[in-house]
C-alpha cells in the first residue's frame, strides 16, 4: 500500500514544472529557512503528486534558487565598479596579530574584515563609539548605495544578507565572483543602516549617562554645601512656615 493513496508518482516533468514554480514564485518573496521546502511540499499536496526523497527535493530547492539568483547576482555584479569590487574582496583579507604577538617571522591571521563588520558591541562608552564610527567609515569607503537593490524585493535582500553573515570567507573565496560580491554588497548596505542605528542607540545612552552623572554631582554638592550651614533645622522651619503661609492666604 502506497504512503500517499490517490497521489501519482512525482516524474521528471513535475520536477521541471515546481523548479520553475519555486525560482519565480516563491524564492523572491521567502527568506526564512526552509520555506521554499515548504512552499514546494505544499504544491505537491496540492497536486497530488507523491513528494520524492527529502534530498531529492532539496536539490530541487536549491535549483531553483541557483534559477533565480544567477541572472539576479549577475546584473548586481555589472552594476558595481571595478574599484567597488576590488574593495568587496578585501573584506576577505585576514587581520593579522600584532608583531609582538606572532613568532618570528611568522603573521597569525585572527579573523577577516568582514568578520569583524558583523561583530556587535554591547558596551556603552566612548571606545564603543569609536569603533562603530570606523566601521561605518571602512563601508562608506566602498561607494554602495541602496539604488543598488532598488529593484529587488526586500525578501530577496534579507537572504542575502543572513547568507552573508553566516558563511565563512573561506567558502566565499569558492563562490562565483557575481554570487560573491552580491552576498557582500547586500550584507554592507543592510550592516551600514544597523550600525547607523546602533551609533545613534549608544550616543543616546552616553548622554543620558552624562546627564545622570551630572545630576548626582549637582545633588551631592547641594547636600554638601547645606551640611556645612549652621542651624539648618531653624532654616528649614522658617521655609515650612513661609510656605504655609503663602498657602494659608492664597
Amino acid at each position: 500500500m502506497r504512503a500517499y493513496c490517490g497521489f501519482r508518482e512525482f516524474t521528471r516533468e513535475d520536477a521541471d514544472t515546481l523548479t520553475d514554480w519555486l525560482s519565480q514564485s516563491v524564492v523572491p518573496r521567502e527568506f526564512r529557512v526552509g520555506a521554499v521546502t515548504d512552499a514546494a511540499f505544499q504544491w505537491l499536496r496540492g497536486n497530488k503528486i507523491e513528494p520524492p526523497s527529502t534530498g531529492r527535493l532539496q536539490r530541487f530547492v536549491d535549483s531553483a534558487e541557483r534559477q533565480y539568483d544567477q541572472p539576479l547576482c549577475q546584473t548586481i555584479h555589472d552594476r558595481l565598479s571595478a574599484a567597488q569590487r576590488e574593495a568587496l574582496d578585501k573584506l576577505l583579507d585576514a587581520i593579522p596579530l600584532p608583531e609582538d604577538e606572532a613568532g618570528e617571522g611568522e603573521l597569525i591571521p585572527r579573523g577577516s574584515v568582514l568578520q569583524n563588520l558583523r561583530t556587535n558591541s554591547e558596551k556603552r562608552g566612548v571606545e564603543s563609539v569609536e569603533q562603530q564610527i570606523e566601521k561605518v567609515r571602512l563601508l562608506r569607503k566602498i561607494g554602495l548605495s541602496h539604488s543598488l537593490f532598488a529593484d529587488l524585493s526586500p525578501h530577496v535582500l534579507a537572504r542575502y544578507r543572513e547568507r552573508a553573515a553566516t558563511e565563512s570567507p573561506s567558502h566565499f573565496r569558492v563562490q562565483a565572483a557575481p554570487v560573491r560580491l552580491t552576498l557582500l554588497a547586500a550584507f554592507c548596505v543592510t550592516r551600514m543602516t544597523e550600525l547607523t542605528d546602533s551609533l545613534v542607540t549608544h550616543l543616546i545612552d552616553m548622554v543620558h549617562h552624562i546627564n545622570v552623572r551630572a545630576e548626582r554631582r549637582v545633588e551631592k554638592k547641594f547636600v554638601k554645601e547645606f551640611r556645612k550651614v549652621n542651624n539648618k533645622e531653624r532654616l528649614w522651619e522658617k521655609l515650612l512656615e513661609a510656605v504655609l503661609a503663602k498657602v494659608l492666604s492664597s
